[in-house]
């Protein structure tokens, strides 16, 4: 019997994306031998969920020709590349008379990811904010981060400005965001801010967040008041040392307090009666009597 089995592929590369129906190969069987033969048909490289083949062999007459297809559906999470495979025809009479094809499967790149933060607002001096990245596309994702404000009045700062995922896979940077106004004295200022991932291959993707930048005090009072304490307690402090210390003030204080009332008095109008003065009484010593002696009066 005559090595004549003949089989060609059309097309011999087929560009398709993942779970894509209607797509499929076109296998021509010639039967090239002078006896009826029956050919079945295999593939080797492939995964086997993604074709069909029939189930029963195909059966030729001589010189006859078939035209076998072949449905081509990728699983969902096929990743994207080129997939070569091997289509091959044996005759079911001789195990010898075979013939095989190449072609090349091509999965389309599907270049999606999802792109979220949290919190979405932060009220505080500085504000922390967790980024989380899953590619849900069936490439590899490459890209880097960017942070912006329309009056650039903030400073960023991410764990890496870097993204790189495989498909299915996720990914959480931490993002600080400060604004670069003084912290210490002011109102309430509220910040928005966008968040950008730039893939390599792709459309770029932003999302919003928001800090509300509040001061330590709200006006310069609470520091004034504050400073006019501490300029009194040094006025009193340079008083007491001036006239002695505390002991010299608790000395002179009823002659201030009398002083202060009566200027009061007068001032006002007022009768103030004058101060009780308590008569100082003399002490008279008597002489001690010696005995034996003769007291004269």
């Amino acid at each position: 019997m005559a090595n004549t089995l003949n089989v060609d592929i059309q097309p011999n590369s087929l560009s398709v994306t993942p779970n894509a129906a209607g797509l499929q190969f076109m296998l021509t069987v010639h039967n090239g031998t002078t006896v009826v033969d029956q050919f079945k048909t295999a593939i080797e490289g492939l995964d086997d969920e993604w074709y069909t083949l029939p189930t029963a062999p195909v059966s030729l007459f001589p010189g006859a020709r078939e035209i076998i297809r072949i449905p081509i559906r990728p699983a969902d999470n096929a990743t994207a590349g080129d997939y070569s495979f091997r289509v091959i025809v044996t005759s079911t009479a001789d195990a010898g008379l075979r013939s095989q094809v190449e072609a090349v499967v091509r999965i389309a790149a599907n270049n999606q990811f999802e792109f979220d933060i949290t919190p979405k607002k932060v009220i505080g001096r500085k504000a922390r904010y967790t980024l989380t990245i899953r590619n849900t596309g069936n490439a590899n994702l490459s890209g880097t981060l960017e942070a912006t404000d329309d009056e650039e009045q903030c400073r960023y700062h991410f764990d890496t400005e870097d993204v790189m995922l495989e498909p299915g896979r996720r990914q959480s940077i931490r993002l600080k965001v400060r604004p670069q106004r003084s912290g210490w004295v002011g109102q309430r200022a509220e910040y928005p801010f966008q968040v950008t991932l730039k893939p390599a291959q792709g459309q770029p993707k932003m999302i919003m967040g928001r800090i509300v930048h509040t001061p330590r005090l709200r006006t310069w009072r609470p520091i004034f008041t504050v400073f006019k304490f501490w300029i009194v307690v040094g006025l009193i402090s340079a008083f007491v040392i001036s006239q002695g210390g505390i002991s010299g003030v608790q000395h002179k204080a009823p002659g201030w307090k009398a002083n202060v009332t009566k200027a009061t008095c007068d001032r006002m109008n007022l009768f103030c009666p004058a101060p009780t003065v308590v008569p100082t009484i003399k002490k008279v010593q008597v002489p001690k009597k010696v005995p034996g002696s003769v007291h004269k009066p």
